[in-house]
């Protein structure tokens, strides 16, 4: 996708570090012919997929992390990522969602190649209900910055949908947001660059940082490809953490505190700088009262949120209609 150059302006505030170009992370695809409904043969492939999250590696860990395809099944649909925070319930951007309920499709798996994402297609579920802030429309290729914080909703599915209890929402139990500067963990089955057009759904993780700054953008986070002046906020260094690409959207922004995996943000865009030399990924700001408006509202719509006292480290992954095999990597 070719990045917009249009200066980002968040009323009279002015950022002590401009950066350009925000775009949405969702990526939406052609499909020539409706997905196989039936559990076919696989391809097997011969080479590895390039890289997802950009500077990332391909990962067999985080089952809580989901692929989630949005829209009819001919036609244009939005692939992007999800995370299981409860035995019904997952969260996402509100920009991956394409019509209604029963043109969501969740899927519990691994890394997909080529043919393989029918199999997995095969043996998705969909919602019962999605819960947002409201009609949630931007442009994908040069999104208005102070309407990302509403760029989350909540898939609520059948009760005991899921068996994951190993992630936590932190703002809704009393935790404290992390330090700025802490360490992240983001994961996503994105493209691994704006010119990639490989059939493929790589689960990859990154790693990041922790940045809320209001003069960037209120009711957001924000990681960035280099170290940043604690002062002046400016990019010191050369390149040294990933960065969130096109598929990754709705996706986990992870903190680990205690040997918890804590949610604290859901990946929404990403931008450049004007010199093209510096990226950052923008996620919604999870400890935000908005945010937490919303989820307290899929509370009471019977959305269940995974404990602190219910977590339990992640079992071995189950791929879809049984045991791993060449399918799934």
């Amino acid at each position: 996708m070719a990045l917009a150059d249009s200066l980002l302006k968040m009323g009279a505030i002015v950022v002590r570090y401009k950066l350009l170009a925000i775009i949405l992370l969702s990526f939406t695809s052609g499909c020539g012919t409706p997905p196989s409904q039936t559990r076919g043969a696989c391809t097997p492939l011969t080479s590895q997929s390039p890289l997802k999250i950009e500077d990332g590696s391909e990962t067999t860990e985080y089952p809580s992390v989901v692929l989630i395809m949005s829209g009819p099944r001919v036609g244009s649909v939005a692939k992007c990522t999800g995370t299981i925070v409860g035995h019904n319930t997952v969260l996402t951007a509100a920009h991956c969602i394409k019509g209604t309920a029963d043109s969501v499709y969740v899927m519990q798996t691994l890394s997909l190649r080529g043919a393989e994402h029918n199999r997995a297609l095969a043996s998705s579920i969909s919602p019962k209900a999605i819960i947002s802030h409201g009609p949630f429309s931007v442009s994908p290729t040069n999104a208005d910055i102070s309407k990302l914080p509403e760029d989350l909703v909540v898939l609520l599915f059948a009760d005991n949908s899921f068996q994951q209890r190993d992630v936590i929402v932190p703002s809704l139990h009393g935790r404290t947001r992390p330090e700025n500067f802490s360490d992240t963990i983001m994961v996503g089955f994105g493209k691994s660059s704006a010119g990639d057009t490989s059939d493929t759904s790589i689960k990859r993780e990154g790693f990041g940082f922790y940045l809320v700054e209001d003069a960037f953008g209120p009711g957001l986070v924000f990681s960035f490809d280099r170290q940043l002046d604690p002062q002046t906020l400016a990019p010191v260094g050369s390149k040294q953490y990933s960065q969130t690409q096109q598929g990754d959207s709705g996706g986990p922004l992870f903190f680990k505190r205690e040997n918890q995996l804590e949610i604290v943000g859901v990946t929404s865009a990403g931008g450049t700088s004007s010199d093209g030399l510096t990226s950052r990924s923008l996620f919604v700001d999870l400890h935000s009262q908005k945010t937490l408006d919303l989820l307290e509202r899929a509370s009471e719509q019977g959305a269940h949120f995974t404990e602190p006292s219910e977590f339990r480290e992640p079992s071995a992954f189950a791929s879809p209609g049984g045991p791993a095999t060449s399918c799934f990597y």
